[in-house]
């Protein structure tokens, strides 16, 4: 439905500008012929206003013509939603590792994540290193696992 849409902006856009293209050439016609065969000018509408409509027409088209277009490029436009748009700068584990994070209100232990994931534990430690140096989440020594916790100002932005 969208595409049809864009392109009945478009095809209105076109017709605009055909239009405002015709009414022009249609003017200059008329003022040529009545006008310009004779000696004499009795032209009731002075050239230079005609120029000055004409001019003001042509930015009145163009100012329609922007706004349909630029609507349908507008709506073209992906907004980012979800973990996944937001945050591509991560590899596809570290994805993971943050949704499950998220999932447990901010805060797992290693242990859980490891075993929840199915990944390695050590590769879920070089992760999670990874992560920390990034300043996405920070570790809380707990027993002999860590606590991984996500930023306070990541909560505030993935937590409801």
């Amino acid at each position: 439905m969208d595409s049809r849409n864009n392109l009945i902006n478009f095809v209105i856009a076109i017709s605009i500008i055909m239009g405002f293209l015709f009414i022009s050439t249609f003017l200059v016609y008329y003022v040529r012929e009545k006008y310009g065969a004779e000696d004499e000018c009795r032209c009731t509408l002075p050239l230079s206003i005609l120029v000055i409509l004409l001019s003001s027409f042509g930015v009145l088209v163009g100012t329609f013509t922007y706004y349909f277009l630029d609507r349908s490029i507008l709506r073209r436009k992906e907004k980012p939603d979800g973990i996944e748009k937001t945050l591509d700068f991560l590899e596809n584990e570290e994805k993971q590792i943050l949704k499950k994070i998220i999932e447990n209100n901010g805060q797992i232990s290693q242990n859980k994540l490891s075993s929840a994931l199915g990944i390695d534990s050590v590769k879920v430690f070089r992760r999670l290193s990874s992560m920390e140096k990034k300043g996405i989440i920070e570790k809380q020594k707990n027993g002999m696992t860590n606590t991984v916790m996500l930023k306070d100002s990541l909560k505030k932005l993935f937590l409801h």
